[in-house]
Protein backbone atom coordinates (compact mmCIF):
# COMPACT_ATOMS: atom_id res chain seq x y z
CA UNK A 1 0.00 0.00 0.00
CA UNK A 2 1.54 3.82 -1.08
CA UNK A 3 1.75 6.31 1.80
CA UNK A 4 3.04 9.69 1.78
CA UNK A 5 6.74 10.28 3.08
CA UNK A 6 8.13 14.05 3.79
CA UNK A 7 10.49 15.32 1.06
CA UNK A 8 12.74 18.25 0.66
CA UNK A 9 15.04 19.26 -1.98
CA UNK A 10 18.41 20.81 -0.25
CA UNK A 11 21.03 22.64 -2.13
CA UNK A 12 24.12 21.88 -0.54
CA UNK A 13 27.35 24.05 -0.42
CA UNK A 14 25.51 27.53 -0.90
CA UNK A 15 22.74 29.57 0.10
CA UNK A 16 21.13 30.83 -3.09
CA UNK A 17 18.90 28.65 -4.74
CA UNK A 18 19.78 26.66 -7.80
CA UNK A 19 24.09 27.45 -7.30
CA UNK A 20 25.26 24.14 -5.26
CA UNK A 21 24.54 20.66 -5.51
CA UNK A 22 20.91 19.46 -5.04
CA UNK A 23 19.94 16.82 -3.12
CA UNK A 24 16.87 15.04 -2.47
CA UNK A 25 16.12 13.85 1.01
CA UNK A 26 13.26 11.10 2.35
CA UNK A 27 11.82 11.05 6.13
CA UNK A 28 11.01 8.23 8.05
CA UNK A 29 11.64 5.85 5.03
CA UNK A 30 12.33 2.59 7.33
CA UNK A 31 9.36 0.52 5.68
CA UNK A 32 10.86 1.40 2.32
CA UNK A 33 12.90 -1.62 1.00
CA UNK A 34 16.27 -0.77 -0.26
CA UNK A 35 14.91 -1.05 -4.03
CA UNK A 36 12.24 1.44 -3.44
CA UNK A 37 14.94 3.76 -2.11
CA UNK A 38 17.30 3.24 -5.14
CA UNK A 39 14.28 3.62 -7.95
CA UNK A 40 13.29 6.46 -5.86
CA UNK A 41 16.56 8.02 -6.21
CA UNK A 42 16.67 7.15 -9.89
CA UNK A 43 13.66 8.91 -10.12
CA UNK A 44 14.84 11.93 -8.98
CA UNK A 45 17.30 12.39 -11.32
CA UNK A 46 19.80 14.10 -8.96
CA UNK A 47 23.31 12.32 -8.05
CA UNK A 48 22.19 11.35 -4.68
CA UNK A 49 19.17 11.05 -2.19
CA UNK A 50 19.28 10.41 1.43
CA UNK A 51 16.41 8.68 3.64
CA UNK A 52 16.03 9.17 7.53
CA UNK A 53 15.84 6.27 9.26
CA UNK A 54 15.71 5.33 12.98
CA UNK A 55 19.22 5.03 14.39
CA UNK A 56 21.01 1.64 15.74
CA UNK A 57 23.68 2.94 17.39
CA UNK A 58 22.75 5.16 20.52
CA UNK A 59 25.82 7.60 19.96
CA UNK A 60 24.29 8.50 17.00
CA UNK A 61 22.07 11.77 16.66
CA UNK A 62 20.39 10.45 13.07
CA UNK A 63 21.08 7.79 10.86
CA UNK A 64 20.34 7.85 7.08
CA UNK A 65 21.04 5.64 3.85
CA UNK A 66 22.76 7.11 0.96
CA UNK A 67 21.82 6.11 -2.91
CA UNK A 68 23.19 7.00 -6.18
CA UNK A 69 21.11 6.73 -9.30
CA UNK A 70 22.32 3.23 -9.66
CA UNK A 71 23.57 1.48 -6.08
CA UNK A 72 23.95 2.88 -2.72
CA UNK A 73 26.99 4.04 -1.25
CA UNK A 74 28.82 4.00 2.54
CA UNK A 75 29.52 7.33 2.31
CA UNK A 76 29.48 10.80 0.30
CA UNK A 77 30.45 14.38 1.31
CA UNK A 78 26.97 16.89 0.00
CA UNK A 79 24.52 13.70 1.27
CA UNK A 80 25.84 14.13 4.19
CA UNK A 81 26.14 18.07 4.72
CA UNK A 82 22.40 18.09 3.32
CA UNK A 83 21.24 15.40 5.49
CA UNK A 84 23.01 17.30 8.35
CA UNK A 85 21.01 20.29 7.40
CA UNK A 86 17.64 18.47 7.14
CA UNK A 87 18.20 17.10 10.54
CA UNK A 88 18.48 20.60 11.89
CA UNK A 89 15.71 22.16 9.75
CA UNK A 90 13.31 19.38 10.63
CA UNK A 91 13.71 18.75 14.25
CA UNK A 92 15.25 15.35 14.39
CA UNK A 93 18.28 17.37 16.20
CA UNK A 94 17.82 19.79 18.02
CA UNK A 95 20.35 23.03 17.04
CA UNK A 96 20.00 24.49 20.29
CA UNK A 97 21.63 21.17 21.84
CA UNK A 98 23.94 20.98 19.86
CA UNK A 99 25.70 24.57 20.04
CA UNK A 100 25.05 24.51 23.98
CA UNK A 101 25.99 20.96 24.99
CA UNK A 102 27.78 19.57 22.27
CA UNK A 103 30.22 22.06 21.79
CA UNK A 104 28.68 22.10 17.95
CA UNK A 105 29.22 18.09 17.51
CA UNK A 106 27.03 15.98 15.48
CA UNK A 107 26.95 12.32 14.79
CA UNK A 108 25.59 10.82 12.02
CA UNK A 109 25.29 7.20 11.42
CA UNK A 110 25.68 5.32 7.48
CA UNK A 111 26.84 2.57 6.09
CA UNK A 112 30.83 3.45 7.06
CA UNK A 113 29.48 3.93 10.38
CA UNK A 114 29.82 7.43 12.85
CA UNK A 115 30.74 10.65 10.94
CA UNK A 116 31.38 13.42 13.24
CA UNK A 117 29.99 16.73 11.94
CA UNK A 118 30.70 20.40 13.31
CA UNK A 119 28.05 22.61 13.26
CA UNK A 120 28.28 26.74 13.38
CA UNK A 121 25.13 28.91 13.92
CA UNK A 122 26.06 32.34 12.55
CA UNK A 123 22.79 33.97 13.39
CA UNK A 124 19.48 32.84 15.61
CA UNK A 125 17.77 34.72 13.37
CA UNK A 126 15.76 32.44 10.78
CA UNK A 127 15.47 34.10 7.71
CA UNK A 128 11.62 32.92 5.94
CA UNK A 129 13.23 31.83 2.39
CA UNK A 130 17.08 31.40 3.41
CA UNK A 131 16.19 29.06 6.40
CA UNK A 132 19.12 28.64 8.99
CA UNK A 133 22.21 30.22 8.97
CA UNK A 134 24.75 27.87 10.01
CA UNK A 135 27.69 26.48 8.81
CA UNK A 136 28.25 22.31 8.80
CA UNK A 137 31.45 20.40 8.39
CA UNK A 138 32.06 16.67 8.46
CA UNK A 139 35.11 15.26 8.98
CA UNK A 140 36.85 13.02 6.48
CA UNK A 141 37.02 9.62 7.02
CA UNK A 142 40.03 8.09 7.49
CA UNK A 143 42.02 7.56 3.44
CA UNK A 144 43.66 4.82 1.75
CA UNK A 145 45.74 6.26 -0.69
CA UNK A 146 46.69 3.74 -4.06
CA UNK A 147 49.34 5.09 -6.97
CA UNK A 148 47.80 5.49 -10.07
CA UNK A 149 50.23 3.78 -12.71
CA UNK A 150 51.64 5.68 -15.67
CA UNK A 151 49.20 3.33 -17.95
CA UNK A 152 46.51 4.75 -15.63
CA UNK A 153 47.51 8.02 -15.80
CA UNK A 154 47.52 7.59 -19.17
CA UNK A 155 44.30 6.73 -19.62
CA UNK A 156 43.13 9.21 -17.70
CA UNK A 157 45.41 11.81 -19.50
CA UNK A 158 43.08 10.14 -22.91
CA UNK A 159 40.04 11.25 -21.42
CA UNK A 160 40.96 14.92 -21.13
CA UNK A 161 42.91 15.20 -24.47
CA UNK A 162 45.97 16.00 -22.68
CA UNK A 163 49.36 14.52 -22.41
CA UNK A 164 52.09 13.65 -19.61
CA UNK A 165 53.85 17.33 -21.14
CA UNK A 166 50.87 19.31 -19.44
CA UNK A 167 52.08 18.15 -15.31
CA UNK A 168 49.50 16.68 -13.39
CA UNK A 169 49.50 14.52 -10.82
CA UNK A 170 47.57 11.66 -9.21
CA UNK A 171 46.90 9.53 -6.50
CA UNK A 172 43.70 7.91 -5.69
CA UNK A 173 42.15 8.37 -2.09
CA UNK A 174 39.31 6.37 -0.72
CA UNK A 175 37.63 7.29 1.76
CA UNK A 176 34.56 5.33 1.95
CA UNK A 177 33.97 6.42 -1.28
CA UNK A 178 36.97 5.94 -4.08
CA UNK A 179 38.25 8.66 -5.88
CA UNK A 180 41.02 9.31 -8.11
CA UNK A 181 42.65 12.72 -7.62
CA UNK A 182 44.31 14.88 -10.41
CA UNK A 183 45.94 17.81 -9.67
CA UNK A 184 46.18 20.24 -12.51
CA UNK A 185 48.75 23.05 -13.01
CA UNK A 186 46.61 25.99 -13.18
CA UNK A 187 42.44 26.74 -12.73
CA UNK A 188 42.62 27.83 -16.52
CA UNK A 189 43.80 24.56 -17.88
CA UNK A 190 41.09 22.74 -15.43
CA UNK A 191 37.95 24.88 -16.95
CA UNK A 192 39.05 24.27 -20.36
CA UNK A 193 38.69 20.51 -20.86
CA UNK A 194 35.95 18.96 -22.09
CA UNK A 195 36.10 15.07 -20.89
CA UNK A 196 35.19 12.30 -22.91
CA UNK A 197 32.75 10.82 -20.85
CA UNK A 198 33.08 7.33 -22.25
CA UNK A 199 36.97 7.30 -21.47
CA UNK A 200 36.74 8.54 -18.13
CA UNK A 201 34.17 5.89 -17.39
CA UNK A 202 36.26 3.04 -19.02
CA UNK A 203 39.06 4.33 -16.67
CA UNK A 204 36.83 4.34 -13.52
CA UNK A 205 35.57 0.79 -13.71
CA UNK A 206 39.23 -0.53 -14.71
CA UNK A 207 40.53 1.66 -11.92
CA UNK A 208 37.84 0.62 -9.56
CA UNK A 209 37.08 4.28 -9.01
CA UNK A 210 33.80 6.02 -8.64
CA UNK A 211 35.29 8.53 -10.89
CA UNK A 212 37.90 10.96 -10.81
CA UNK A 213 38.41 15.32 -9.05
CA UNK A 214 40.15 17.42 -10.29
CA UNK A 215 41.20 20.31 -8.69
CA UNK A 216 43.97 23.22 -9.09
CA UNK A 217 45.05 26.16 -7.11
CA UNK A 218 44.33 29.93 -8.03
CA UNK A 219 48.05 32.14 -7.49
CA UNK A 220 47.28 32.53 -3.48
CA UNK A 221 47.69 28.61 -2.80
CA UNK A 222 44.73 29.17 -0.50
CA UNK A 223 41.64 29.17 -2.96
CA UNK A 224 41.16 26.18 -5.66
CA UNK A 225 38.77 24.99 -8.93
CA UNK A 226 37.07 21.48 -8.38
CA UNK A 227 35.78 19.23 -11.47
CA UNK A 228 34.19 16.18 -10.32
CA UNK A 229 33.30 13.41 -12.90
CA UNK A 230 31.77 10.21 -12.54
CA UNK A 231 29.62 8.66 -15.42
CA UNK A 232 30.31 5.15 -14.43
CA UNK A 233 27.74 6.26 -11.39
CA UNK A 234 25.12 8.39 -14.19
CA UNK A 235 27.05 11.52 -13.13
CA UNK A 236 29.05 12.81 -16.03
CA UNK A 237 30.23 15.61 -14.13
CA UNK A 238 29.32 16.73 -10.20
CA UNK A 239 27.65 20.30 -10.04
CA UNK A 240 30.13 20.57 -6.30
CA UNK A 241 31.33 16.86 -4.64
CA UNK A 242 31.95 16.65 -0.86
CA UNK A 243 33.88 13.69 -0.74
CA UNK A 244 35.37 14.83 -3.68
CA UNK A 245 36.53 17.94 -1.70
CA UNK A 246 37.39 15.51 1.36
CA UNK A 247 39.63 13.48 -1.11
CA UNK A 248 41.40 16.98 -2.80
CA UNK A 249 42.25 17.75 0.75
CA UNK A 250 44.05 14.43 2.03
CA UNK A 251 45.76 14.68 -1.55
CA UNK A 252 47.27 18.31 -0.46
CA UNK A 253 48.18 16.43 2.99
CA UNK A 254 50.05 13.77 1.53
CA UNK A 255 51.31 14.92 -1.53
CA UNK A 256 52.20 17.92 -0.86
CA UNK A 257 52.52 18.50 2.47
CA UNK A 258 50.23 21.51 3.10
CA UNK A 259 48.02 22.38 6.51
CA UNK A 260 45.52 25.31 7.31
CA UNK A 261 42.15 26.47 5.75
CA UNK A 262 41.53 26.29 2.14
CA UNK A 263 38.41 27.54 -0.44
CA UNK A 264 37.26 25.79 -3.13
CA UNK A 265 34.47 26.76 -5.81
CA UNK A 266 32.92 24.25 -8.04
CA UNK A 267 30.53 24.12 -10.87
CA UNK A 268 31.02 27.18 -12.79
CA UNK A 269 30.64 24.94 -16.15
CA UNK A 270 27.84 23.82 -14.84
CA UNK A 271 26.35 27.33 -14.22
CA UNK A 272 26.56 26.56 -10.38
CA UNK A 273 28.90 28.36 -7.72
CA UNK A 274 29.58 25.67 -4.67
CA UNK A 275 31.52 27.08 -2.16
CA UNK A 276 33.41 24.42 0.40
CA UNK A 277 36.22 25.16 2.93
CA UNK A 278 38.52 22.53 3.74
CA UNK A 279 40.77 22.37 7.19
CA UNK A 280 43.96 20.55 6.12
CA UNK A 281 45.99 19.02 8.62
CA UNK A 282 49.03 16.83 9.15
CA UNK A 283 48.77 13.10 7.65
CA UNK A 284 45.00 13.79 7.38
CA UNK A 285 44.23 13.33 11.07
CA UNK A 286 41.57 15.81 11.32
CA UNK A 287 40.42 16.99 8.07
CA UNK A 288 37.26 18.70 7.70
CA UNK A 289 35.23 19.86 4.39
CA UNK A 290 32.65 22.73 5.47
CA UNK A 291 29.73 24.55 3.71
CA UNK A 292 26.30 26.00 4.11
CA UNK A 293 22.84 24.67 2.62
CA UNK A 294 19.08 25.98 1.62
CA UNK A 295 15.87 23.80 1.11
CA UNK A 296 14.45 25.20 -2.23
CA UNK A 297 11.63 22.27 -2.43
CA UNK A 298 9.53 20.98 0.81
CA UNK A 299 6.52 18.88 0.80
CA UNK A 300 5.65 15.02 -0.01
CA UNK A 301 5.98 12.53 -1.97
CA UNK A 302 4.06 9.08 -2.12
CA UNK A 303 5.71 5.88 -2.81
Amino acid sequence: MSRKYQFKQVDVFTKSPFSGNPLAVVFDADDLEVSEMQKITAWTNLSEAVFFLKKSDPKADYKIKIFSPTYELPFAGHPTLGAAYSAIESGIVDLDDIIENKNGTMIQECKIGLVELKVTRHSKIVDELKGLDISIAFKSPTPEFIEVSPASQLGFLKGFNLSESQGLKFLTVKIGITWCIAQFPNPELLLSIEPNMDQIKKMSIEENVDGITCFAFYPDSKSYEVRTFAPAADTPEDPVCGSGNAAVSCFMSHVLGLTGEFSGRQGKILGRDGQIGLTVTENSSNNYVAGKAITVVNGTIVA
